[in-house]
């Protein structure tokens, strides 16, 4: 009854992967006099305020995943790109540590296998530090204090895959018929919308998550499957996430069901079964090339030393200085938690905020390297204004610790979080207030949300975890048999959900030792974004021990915890509309795309695969540029 369910899920993780990383042509530098002879240096005069102005072919704004990306399509395509960055470090959100034989992450865990990530990591010379968890390590749910493991295969594809998911020792059928999560009416009442039938979508009406989960497999899979998991994807509210916005893949499996002619009712289990099938020909038109390292689609993967591995790699092909946290004395402070919430990064370093002078010095320096000969990146670069250049470009300026700064362009893209640009397009772009200005007054809302999450990753001896057997043969829970542990709101666990670290990939701590990354607040607990580190911890040590530890299980050794107060942008009801406004608003200016992950989607394989594809847009864009635009104005040379 719930292999409807399951399809429905595995698509979310696989529908993505059969488009969007067709090869990116290389295309080696124009010669001097051709389009891409516009880059140059220029200086201006002292009275200037020793203004820097810089004309490239594209300038990215923000240096998380997704502009970091693009930025190296871009260079391996010979446009002369410059990536700009508020932080001090390229990467985002994507925030690896390592101290004391301890590897962690304070953002995202992991990432679900697709092509655009093999090959950028092909391309960079990091494949061969790719990791891969065991395609058969389930997710587990607690529910009335006991865990219960979501159905899933052993990673086979093609007809056995298929066959040992539905009839394997942690089958689908197996979950149906001797699976404890969901009860006998629950169960059938799914079964009902997987393979029968459910009410039509309302008409005229935009659904939550909350209402197409229930109206398809009712409540009961809603409450206890499909709210812990939307928790762990967005930290958000299924009530006011929008169904179609959030997940699209999701919601167009009810499209698929109704395109089938004898389907009438809509019975969701059979559109899941024709885009499956429809997957795998897209696939096996458009192998990987075999040059890459070998992977499954939709598997967990990171790297041997974090996901922070792909940015650093970037940033060096790129001309950016070394990071300064990845220094041992760094990572030895983060893992003792000192300095935490002191400055601006955290963890970085103790006395983050002792002062202004000894703070600019500090940036100062660091935008100097990063800043040298050859570099295309600029860190610590906050946009501030974007206004129309004389040449029919964009001149973007720059708050820097250097001062103003002044950089000329062909053409401009902003992968910088919506709340970032308030006021930035208002001169040459008045459309995009709509990311932060619009009111969705059903919701409380204005402009797009990002409600803060802790990552709080800590360490307990095996010894610690209960003595339990897990369900399905999966062994001692004190071995972690899976990806992780989500806790449904309604079991009172503080905790949105937490992953078993170091069961998904080699090396990440110890051998006596469990790690645990946990995530904590989203938009049903913003008070986390207030409280202190203290209160953090402790709260996360209190669900670990409702439902994981032994009732004396030592304190935890703290690894990190990391508050990002503005955390993953959230696809509510109304965001279909926002982005509507802002695609017609960017529409009349040639040359200037807005983009991010509230666009483009939140997660890690979603902000890898928007490189490659938007890589190519501004491309054509530049290639069709005419001649006379493609060349600096001689007039600022002279300057």
């Amino acid at each position: 009854a719930l292999m409807g369910l399951q399809l429905t899920t595995r698509l979310l993780l696989s529908a993505s992967l059969a488009a969007g990383w067709a090869p990116l042509p290389l295309r080696r530098p124009a010669a001097p006099n051709g389009p891409r002879a516009a880059a140059s240096l220029v200086r201006a005069s002292a009275s200037a305020g020793a203004t820097i102005d810089r004309t490239v072919d594209c300038i990215v704004v923000g240096a998380g995943i997704s502009g970091a990306t693009l930025a190296h399509n871009l260079h391996r395509a010979g446009v002369d790109v410059l990536l700009t960055e508020a932080r001090d470090y390229v990467g985002g959100n994507v925030i690896s540590r390592q101290a004391d034989g301890f590897t962690w992450e304070e953002g995202p865990n992991s990432f679900a296998t697709q092509p655009s990530i093999v090959r950028i990591s092909h391309e960079l010379g990091i494949a061969d530090q790719l990791v891969f968890a065991d395609e058969a390590l389930p997710p587990w749910v607690n529910h009335n204090g006991r865990l219960h493991p979501l159905p899933k295969g052993k990673g086979g594809k093609g007809p056995a895959g298929q066959l040992e998911l539905v009839f394997g020792s942690n089958g689908v059928l197996k979950f149906a018929l001797a699976g404890q999560l969901l009860s006998w009416p629950g169960k059938i009442r799914a079964g009902i919308g997987a393979f029968v039938g459910h009410p039509p979508p309302p008409e005229g009406k935009e659904e939550t998550i909350r209402e197409w989960v229930t109206r398809i497999l009712g409540e009961e899979v809603f409450l206890r499957c499909i709210d812990p998991f939307v928790s762990g994807v967005y930290a958000g509210d299924p009530s006011t996430l929008g169904m179609k916005a959030a997940l699209p893949k999701i919601a167009r499996i009810e499209d698929y069901s109704y395109a089938i002619e004898w389907n009438k009712l809509g019975a969701i289990f059979y559109g899941g079964l024709k885009r499956q099938v429809e997957l795998v020909k897209e696939r096996k038109a458009a192998p990987p090339d075999p040059s890459w390292v070998k992977f499954e689609y939709g598997n967990p993967g990171s790297y041997r030393n974090g996901l922070a591995t792909l940015p650093r790699a970037i940033a060096a092909e790129l001309g950016a200085a070394p990071e300064p946290a990845t220094g041992a004395a760094a990572n030895k402070r983060a893992a003792k938690g000192k300095g935490a919430g002191k400055g601006k990064r955290g963890a970085k370093g103790k006395g983050g905020a002792k002062g202004k002078g000894a703070a600019n010095k500090g940036a100062a320096a660091g935008e100097a390297a990063a800043a040298g000969e050859g570099s295309r990146v600029r860190l610590q670069w906050r946009l501030v204004r974007v206004d129309k250049g004389k040449d029919g470009g964009f001149e973007a300026v720059f708050e820097t610790p250097g001062g103003e700064q002044k950089v000329r362009a062909r053409s401009l893209v902003s992968t910088a979080p919506a709340h970032a640009l308030k006021g930035v397009f208002d001169s040459i772009l008045p459309g995009a207030k709509v990311l932060t200005d619009k009111l969705r007054a059903d919701i409380g809302r204005q402009g797009i949300h990002y409600p803060p999450v802790a990552a709080v990753t800590v360490a307990y001896p095996k010894t610690a975890f209960r003595d339990v057997e897990l369900p399905n043969g999966f062994g001692p829970l004190r071995d972690l048999p899976g990806f992780g542990s989500l806790n449904p709101r309604s079991e009172g666990v503080r905790t949105l959900g937490t992953l078993w670290s170091s069961s998904l990939f080699p090396g990440r701590c110890p051998p006596e030792y469990n790690v645990l990354l946990n995530y904590i607040g989203g938009s049903r607990d913003p008070a986390i974004g207030g409280m202190e580190q203290e209160e953090i911890v402790k709260a996360v040590d209190q669900g670990c021990r409702e439902v994981l530890l032994k009732p004396d299980a030592p304190p935890p050794r703290l690894l990190g915890c990391k508050v990002w107060p503005s955390a993953i942008p959230q696809y509510e009801l109304g965001h279909a509309d926002i982005i509507s406004a802002l695609e017609e608003a960017e529409a009349t200016v040639d040359g200037l795309w807005i983009c991010g992950n509230y666009r483009t989607g939140v997660a890690f394989p979603d902000c890898v695969t928007y490189g490659y594809n938007h890589a190519r847009v501004v491309q054509d864009y530049l290639d069709g540029l005419p001649q006379a635009q493609a060349k600096p104005e001689k007039a600022a040379s002279a300057a």
